[in-house]
């Protein structure tokens, strides 16, 4: 798993605004219970500490179970209760063949690029 982090921001201060900054996780190529698990604890400890807006790039998963799926399901949720917005890019179709039966698409957005989901978070996610 790697997390980048994204600053928007025009220009530098001490304090950092969120609402400017994406973070941005790359998914491990299988998400099962125990990597899920240190992503959510990650995710979580973020999130409480005042992030609004993420992007989970799934470009290099292979499998994910259903223990990957809750936690990033619960991450959506926690974001959301902060008033933010988790997406996720780069989901190859036979992960959204899992994902389609369950309507995690109707859940959370997912975009084929990086541009589509920066421009969501940019311009729609408060909507």
């Amino acid at each position: 798993m790697i997390f980048n982090i994204i600053d928007k921001s025009a220009r530098q201060r001490e304090d950092l605004d969120y609402t400017f900054v994406v973070f941005k996780a790359a998914a491990a190529d299988v998400f099962d219970m125990d990597r899920a698990l240190d992503f959510g604890l990650i995710v979580r400890t973020l999130i409480k500490g005042g992030a609004v807006k993420m992007i989970i790039d799934m470009c290099d998963l292979q499998f994910i179970d259903s223990q990957g799926i809750g936690i990033v399901i619960n991450a959506a949720k926690l974001i959301r209760a902060g008033h933010g917005d988790l997406v996720m890019i780069n989901v190859d179709e036979n992960i959204q063949n899992i994902f389609r039966p369950l309507n995690l698409h109707k859940f959370i957005k997912i975009f084929d690029t990086e541009e589509e989901a920066m421009n969501y978070l940019r311009f729609a996610w408060r909507k």
